[in-house]
């Protein structure tokens, strides 16, 4: 994103629940308040537009937009909870107001707070669905204690990596089939740029939990010109040579046709206990261009190894290095693997399968409740 304030469109539970096409639901639909952090407006774009009609959204945006949503950092601040607290709070005023069918969280503090109120407050028996259920780190201590208090009520929890279903359950005590493994999406990209043959350059994109010093030596070696994009924090400290430029602040546009125009998308991660760099990998396989990632929890479950993209060794710089040379030099292996991982993408990964997914899930919520 480029950082422009969203205009956020106010909405109050008195509004009563409106289908995606702004007609009143329907009685035999079920009715889900949906609510995530980049939401400006009832209208923000989501994947739900494939949603089958007895399956009623409403998207509640955030009282306090967020001005740099994608810029955000890996952990939430003091003040970044207060404003996830104000969106629970008006989640529940809603769901008090004009009881719905069930409520949709995306990311983990919506959940943890609306999961406190479902502990202290009425309506305990609504039923939650927390989607992107993403953590970075597994806390011990009252961290740990306080998940497992907060989030007790809550029916499914939906994780974007097959290994966080295991890692979540065995952290938090609870059994795996309250997890389910659903892949992240991301809305498709048209062409926007070709490839730069005039000037060549590896691309590697993301801040959190990213291996740029693996990245750095591999360079180093090659001599190939390399662009990165992230916060500060993920190259701080690093020694990166002269041919390693380093970029921050572009906008998604931006991003997404470096994406396009890179001989070469790496996406090199450091990170074994949880699942990081699956929206890069995904990004990356949309633009149609060759791959090479970490082998590690985020990519495993996206990358098919010598069919839509290559996965590497964690912290192998011999390994990267051979493998950023194979790529750079074999156009035919490059021009395989970037349209098989564009065709992979836009069956599995787009915005249309997530509304798939979706509907699955919210249809297993609702026979386990009765609700259907």
């Amino acid at each position: 994103m480029d950082g422009s304030v969203m205009k956020l469109h106010a909405v109050t539970p008195a509004d009563g629940l409106r289908s995606a096409d702004g007609k009143a639901a329907r009685a035999d639909q079920l009715h889900w308040y949906v609510a995530a952090p980049f939401f400006g407006s009832e209208d923000s774009p989501w994947f739900d537009l494939g949603m089958p009609e007895w399956h009623s959204l409403r998207k509640i945006p955030r009282p306090t937009p967020n001005e740099n949503w994608h810029n955000r950092g890996g952990t939430s601040p003091m003040s970044e909870w207060r404003k996830h607290n104000q969106h629970a709070k008006l989640v529940w005023e809603y769901a008090v107001t004009d009881p719905p069918s069930g409520i949709v969280t995306l990311f983990p503090q919506l959940p943890v707070l609306v999961g406190m109120r479902q502990r202290f407050k009425r309506r305990k028996n609504i039923p939650v669905v927390a989607w992107t259920f993403n953590l970075g780190k597994l806390h011990g201590g009252l961290q740990r204690s306080l998940a497992r208090f907060a989030l007790k009520h809550v029916d499914r929890f939906i994780v974007h990596s097959r290994f966080e279903v295991k890692a979540y359950a065995e952290w938090i005590g609870w059994p795996e089939d309250r997890f389910t493994f659903m892949p992240l999406q991301r809305g498709m990209v048209g062409h926007l740029a070709d490839e730069n043959e005039d000037d060549p350059f590896i691309l590697a994109m993301g801040t959190a939990k990213r291996d740029y010093r693996t990245l750095g030596e591999a360079a180093k070696r090659l001599g190939h010109r390399v662009v990165i994009v992230a916060g500060q924090s993920a190259v701080e400290g690093l020694d990166l040579p002269d041919n390693v430029e380093v970029h921050r602040g572009l906008s998604l546009d931006e991003c997404r046709k470096l994406e396009q125009e890179a001989r070469v998308n790496v996406v090199p991660i450091d990170n074994e206990d949880t699942a990081s760099g699956q929206v890069t990998v995904i990004n990356a396989m949309m633009s149609g261009r060759a791959l090479i990632a970490t082998d590690s929890p985020g990519t495993v479950d996206y990358i098919e190894h010598e069919q839509t993209g290559l996965l590497v060794k964690n912290r192998d710089v011999d390994e990267l290095t051979r493998t950023i040379d194979r790529l750079w030099t074999d156009e035919t292996t490059r021009n395989r693997l970037g349209a098989a991982a564009r065709l992979q993408a836009a069956a599995h990964y787009s915005d249309e399968a997530a509304a798939r997914n979706l509907q699955q899930v919210l249809d297993e919520v609702g026979h386990a409740r009765n609700l259907i």
